[in-house]
């Protein structure tokens, strides 16, 4: 009872000290992720005059889509950082003093690991693909947006469709000075010029019009234009005292795509639908191979023969002499080369095709094993943590982020080359995806073991000896 009772006590404990931490940690590595994102599409977003929400919208589903990947960081650096406390202040040679091992008091936090593989799952499964399709409808509409109109001084500017605009200078309160435009919307060449000493810019409320007002100007129009049948070349010039240009600009306004473009995407379904989609992906490869059969078909005239199949019968040295015995002529080699041909180009259209269909077949089931992956990842990364931190001894925010990390990078490093080679059709989709599970599992075992008997891992003759005491023991 007395045991029991101190157990308790410990688990208390050790759940004050580890939830802290981790909400912390998760939080900043949270964080650092997003950074990282934006400062990926920093060029994509920068100049194109986005509204403020849709910039919030893209943080948003950015973080929802971050969040799996921060969890089992933070689960990684806070049990680093608990365990490394632990043994710092040498309450974990207390503890073991008092007949509890590492395992045991590691064991106390498997409810609450239970509890993040669960929530791990779930995010996968169900969050993160909504936020993956939200997050891809809404980072094409930013691709396929035009930059924000922004007129330089002394150069010519070409974005707006059928317009060529330069400004001399720029003053103050949006007056612009020097002001050349070429209208080009005829399609006739430089035919158009507009030139005026001042003017301004306007938009429409929708900001799918752009209004220039020009002051004291002139306008050349030699643009051709046909009058009764006959084609005028006509050239005229006018003064002007106020003019106003109406340009359509609705190509710059940010349109919103429809979502159902990504529906079929792989990191926008949850288990049900990638089982589903990676079954028809199958059907469809072997669809493709009994048309591929059938294409064949007419270019083996031997089977259209009705006595190939008796002479077959007949024994091997009776097809041989048949098949030798066969007229050979110039039009009949032409003909075999042109029939190979047209095999090899049918060959190489179906394993295109096959080949893209087993290739999403494989990013299916990849994406339908790694939600697994993900979750039992939880428990892995947490006793590798647990018995790392009991080996550097070493708590707060200094050596244990540094080694989490690394040992964040390696986890991340195997998961691509798993996934990568799962893309190339190297191995199979279940191999690619598990293999850091089947990496760290034995690596995770080890340590547990070295932190349990307090060996140094870099020296072998620290594992001899504890061999040599247990079985002198």
């Amino acid at each position: 009872m007395l045991k029991i009772g101190r157990l308790k006590k410990l688990h208390k404990l050790l759940y004050l000290s580890y939830v802290g931490p981790f909400v912390a940690t998760f939080f900043i590595a949270l964080f650092v992720l997003v950074v990282q994102f934006l400062f990926k599409w920093v060029d994509e977003l920068i100049g194109k005059g986005l509204p403020a929400d849709v910039l919030l919208q893209l943080v948003f589903y950015a973080t929802l889509g971050l969040v799996g990947m921060a969890l089992p960081l933070a689960v990684l650096l806070s049990s680093i950082m608990l365990f490394g406390g632990l043994a710092e202040h040498r309450e974990l040679m207390g503890l073991k003093s008092a007949g509890i091992s590492l395992l045991q008091v590691m064991g106390a936090m498997m409810p609450f690991l239970v509890l993040m593989m669960g929530v791990t799952f779930f995010l996968n499964n169900n969050l993160i693909p909504y936020a993956n399709r939200k997050l891809g409808t809404l980072l094409i509409d930013i691709r396929q947006k035009k930059p924000a109109i922004d007129l330089p001084e002394g150069v010519f500017y070409g974005g707006i469709r059928g317009y060529t605009i330069r400004v001399a200078e720029k003053k103050e309160g949006g007056r612009l000075e020097g002001l050349m435009i070429y209208d080009h919307t005829e399609r006739q060449g430089n035919t158009k010029v507009l030139l005026a000493d001042s003017g301004r810019i306007f938009y429409s409320r929708d900001t799918s019009w752009m209004f220039v007002q020009l002051y004291h100007g002139i306008a050349y129009d030699e643009a051709v234009r046909e009058v009764r049948g006959r084609q005028i070349p006509p050239f005229t010039v006018s003064q002007f005292e106020a003019y106003r240009m109406k340009i359509d600009i609705r190509e710059f306004k940010f349109v919103r795509t429809n979502e159902s473009i990504l529906a079929g995407h792989y990191q926008a379904m949850p288990m049900a639908l990638l089982a589903h989609y990676a079954d028809s992906m199958a059907r469809r490869v072997q669809a493709r191979l009994v048309d591929f059969r059938k294409s064949l078909r007419p270019f083996f005239l031997f089977e259209r023969d009705s006595l190939f199949w008796e002479r077959m019968s007949a024994g091997p040295d009776t097809v041989s002499r048949v098949a030798f015995a066969l007229p050979v002529t110039d039009k009949t080699r032409s003909r075999a080369l042109n029939e190979a041909y047209s095999v090899q180009n049918l060959l190489n259209a179906y394993s295109t095709e096959i080949t893209h269909y087993r290739k999403l077949r494989a990013r299916y089931l990849a994406e339908w094993h790694r939600k697994l992956t993900l979750a039992l990842a939880v428990i892995i990364l947490f006793l590798i943590g647990g018995a790392t931190g009991a080996i550097i001894r070493k708590g707060g925010l200094g050596m244990p982020t540094v080694v989490s990390v690394l040992l964040f990078i390696a986890f991340y490093l195997i998961d691509m080359t798993g996934y990568k080679m799962v893309k190339n059709l190297v191995v199979a989709p279940w191999l690619g995806i598990w293999l850091p599970i089947f990496v760290l599992a034995p690596v995770s075992i080890l340590l547990l073991l070295a932190a349990h008997w307090d060996v140094n891992l870099l020296a072998w003759r620290g594992w001899r000896r504890r061999e040599e005491d247990d079985v002198h023991h």
